[in-house]
């Protein structure tokens, strides 16, 4: 009797084989066996299902240039199914008295995935099953028709999960492109154009496909031509190709097309990444047939000035080669024709105006393009030239005598006449692609220009760093006869520091038209120091009040000023130079600046980044106490002889404390370590490192000029990374403070070491220590110390004692050999 026996394979005519064997321990074969009659051992239930057809990878002959993981939008993808049991065998069938009825033609549904969530409205598929397999074929229709998988919509991480009797499965990820052109779209046109001159904006329009994904690359067949006779563009660096099936958009007048209208400039432009940019149309009607585009104008109702340009799409037959297919698809746009300008007005005529020679006219003359029916010709492409017609005075015209229609004005912002003189004229030629007409002024004089700029009212010889100067200065601009002008011309002030020497106006003035002075550079940022305010000012009728205009430096040099003659810091002396139409001078000095009332500290060294525990802070750093403008404060105007300037550790959430990244001073330290008898590490108390001389540095006046606190012996007990804190208090009775930048403390030198690991108490003799010792080297406050890489400890054996002898070694040759703890 065989016990029962369970088969994990299912198989149709399956046969079992019975053979006899010896008896153990052999268990030979004996060569007598019987062999049932056939049958049937039908698949278990339900356990998973497989994919055996891969729709992301499977070749799509439609599309044969694809890349493996790439399909068309809306075409078909094939895929393959199955249904297995937990041993994995296909359930082909089932006997209907089984549990597992009905599974070989389960109902498989398929959900499209995009990064692994379903799809939004989501797409499915289902089809029955066939002996245990589901067949998504390639068919026609949409996804789901006739069991079909499809996705219309192009994008990235596709994927389709498959269902059934709770079990679930999911294909490889794949990208779907877009399909063939199918729809044009323009996104983009000049409503208006000019007749006879380019379209201000390029006519940009976008292809589409039947399911309106861009067309941005080329994996479909093109042109009608055979599916292999192209190329699979993407736009993926990595398998981009160039591509054998060109698109082209080409533009053209829509039917009926008047016999007077007609193109010319660019017409076609090649389509890439979806759109197609078509620049440089131009668009032209005429009156009659072969006459001018000048001489159209428009009806009264303009019905005759909309234009409509038709925009289609052709297919190349390869690369560079010429367009063999028209893809029918068009999409039209009306664009509104302006006339061409016929003529040009002058406005701001210098006939109205007072003009000096040497100076651009007051008010700059504008030329406004009008076209046939007296409107602004505001899309004029041109530009307009102007001359002097009649020259009353030898002159010749000044600054740009070329200017550009915007909106169909032209501006000569700083046109004008070199030379005074009775009877000028100035003429304007239009530069374009139509003939207009010249224009001509009205005839006009200039007068004198200025020759001459002088001061009418200098400024103090003494004032405060960031105070306007007063009195304000005022010029006067004059003629070459000394006579007062009208003149509007700006003038420029800049800032000189003097010689020690040039102690008198004249000497100032001197000093800077020889060069003996060193201009100061004008302040870029906001810190800068210099001349600030209102540097430069207009003339009104020949005068100039500048009376916005500051001196912010009192002493010192900003960043970057060359040596000059002078100390360093103090004593400075200073002229302005007034400067009219790049020529005409006029300096005031000499000057003397006091800084203003001392507000801010200045961290004049700061201190370098990196430090060790214990030894002092390198730099070492200095703190000045300076005005707002950062100029260095008078002992006069300190309210003491000394101001105490005080020093605090910040970082960490902690600050100056016990124990706790103390600020330390040298004379702390010797302190701390007075007695010989002091214990390491060395600890301060807090009361001696936060009071006193020990953490105070005063501030004191050298030379007539305050000088900054130099903290020549600050350290750092503990490592990290700090920044110093110095203040002191203001005189509106409120703390200052400037705050370093972070300084990194690193360990100290070794002082002395302690033992982190014990050594064992019990051990055998010529052998390692069951324990072995572990020791840290400590800085002289107890901080850890790392070793070099050429460092090494050496270890030393003392006060060797033998202890009585525990047992003996045995009966071994050793024997009579103590052993030791």
């Amino acid at each position: 009797t065989v016990p029962p026996l369970r088969s994990a394979a299912a198989r149709p005519a399956m046969r079992l084989v019975v053979q006899t064997l010896s008896a153990p321990p052999t268990w030979s074969l004996l060569g007598l066996n019987v062999t049932s009659d056939p049958f049937l051992v039908l698949p278990g239930r339900l356990d998973s299902l497989a994919i055996l057809l891969d729709p992301a990878t499977a070749p799509v002959s439609a599309c044969p240039k694809c890349p493996v993981g790439y399909h068309i939008a809306g075409q078909g993808m094939p895929a393959r199914v199955g249904l297995f049991d937990r041993f994995g065998n296909l359930i082909f069938a089932c006997d209907t008295g089984l549990s597992c009825s009905g599974y070989p033609t389960a109902q498989v549904t398929a959900t499209l995935l995009q990064f692994g969530v379903a799809t939004t409205p989501p797409t499915t598929a289902a089809i029955a099953a066939a002996r245990g397999v589901a067949e998504f074929t390639v068919g026609g229709g949409g996804s789901g028709a006739g069991g079909q998988l499809s996705v219309v919509v192009a994008g990235a991480g596709f994927s389709w999960r498959f269902a059934s009797g709770g079990r679930t499965v999911d294909s490889s990820s794949f990208n779907v492109l877009n399909s063939a052109p199918a729809q044009l779209r323009i996104i983009q046109s000049p409503p208006r154009s000019m007749n006879a001159a380019p379209i201000p904006a390029p006519v940009v329009v976008e292809m589409l496909d039947a399911y309106g994904n861009l067309v941005s690359t080329t994996c479909y067949p093109c042109g009608g031509a055979a599916a292999t006779n192209h190329s699979c563009q993407l736009p993926v660096p990595s398998i981009a190709v160039a591509t054998s099936c060109p698109i082209a958009a080409t533009v053209s007048l829509a039917a009926p097309a008047a016999a007077t209208t007609w193109l010319s400039g660019v017409q076609q432009a090649a389509a890439g990444a979806g759109h197609a940019s078509i620049e440089g149309l131009v668009v032209n009607r005429a009156a009659t047939v072969g006459g001018g585009q000048q001489n159209w104008c428009p009806s009264g109702t303009g019905v005759d000035s909309i234009v409509t340009l038709e925009l289609r799409l052709l297919a190349g037959g390869g690369v560079g080669g010429a367009a063999v297919a028209d893809l029918g698809l068009s999409a039209r746009v009306n664009v509104t024709l302006q006339p061409v300008a016929r003529s040009m007005v002058l406005i701001n005529s210098p006939s109205v105006q007072t003009a000096l020679s040497g100076e651009a006219f007051p008010t700059p003359p504008v030329v406004a393009a009008l076209d046939c029916t007296g409107s602004s010709a505001d899309l004029a492409i041109a530009n307009v030239s102007a001359t002097l017609q009649v020259d009353a005075g030898a002159g010749h015209l000044l600054g740009a005598i070329r200017a550009p229609f915007v909106s169909g004005r032209a501006t000569f912002t700083d046109l004008g006449v070199d030379v005074w003189g009775y009877g000028y004229i100035l003429g304007f030629t239009y530069e374009g692609a139509v003939y207009v007409p010249e224009l001509f002024s009205q005839p006009f004089q200039v007068y004198k220009g200025v020759q001459r700029l002088s001061l009418r009212t200098r400024p103090s010889n003494v004032t405060i760093a960031g105070a306007s100067l007063r009195p304000a200065p005022v010029l006067d601009l004059a003629d070459e006869d000394g006579l007062p002008t009208l003149s509007h011309a700006p003038v420029q002030a800049t800032l000189y520091v003097l010689p020690l020497d040039a102690t008198s106006p004249a000497a100032a003035e001197a000093a800077v038209l020889i060069g003996r002075a060193t201009m100061v550079p004008a302040p870029v940022a906001d810190t800068d120091r210099g001349l600030r305010g209102s540097t430069l000012e207009s003339a009104a009728g020949g005068t100039v009040t500048m009376s916005q205009i500051m001196i912010t430096l009192a002493n010192g040099y900003p960043p970057g000023f060359p040596a000059a003659a002078g100390p360093a810091s103090g004593g400075l002396l200073f002229a302005l130079q007034f400067t009219a139409l790049g020529k005409f001078t006029a300096v005031a000095g000499p000057i003397t600046v006091y800084p203003a009332p001392w507000t801010t500290l200045q961290l004049r060294q700061p201190p370098v980044n990196k430090a060790r525990a214990g030894v002092a802070i390198g730099g070492p750093p200095s703190v000045a106490v300076v005005d707002a403008y950062g100029n260095d404060v008078l002992p006069a105007a300190l309210p003491s002889p000394n101001i105490v300037i005080y020093v605090a550790l910040l970082g960490g959430g902690r600050s100056q404390g016990s124990r706790s990244a103390v600020l330390l001073r040298i004379g702390c330290t010797q302190a701390c370590e007075a007695a010989s008898d002091s214990p390491l590490p060395v600890t301060c108390s807090q009361e001696l490192m936060l009071t006193g001389p020990a953490s105070t540095c005063a501030l004191s006046s050298i030379a007539g000029a305050a000088q900054p606190a130099v903290f020549s012996d600050l350290s750092v007990d503990l490592p990290g990374s700090f920044r110093l804190n110095f203040y002191t208090q203001g005189t509106s009775g409120f703390e200052i403070n400037v705050t370093s930048e972070v300084v990194v403390v690193e360990g100290g030198a070794a002082a002395y070491a302690e033992v982190s690991q014990p050594i064992s108490p019990q051990n055998v003799p010529s052998q390692p220590l069951y324990s072995q010792p572990g020791l840290r080297l400590n800085d002289r406050f107890g901080n850890p110390v790392r070793l070099n890489a050429s460092e090494r400890l050496r270890a030393q054996v003392q006060g060797l004692e033998l202890l009585p002898p525990i047992f003996q070694c045995g009966n071994s040759p050793d024997c009579g050999i103590l052993c030791f703890p």
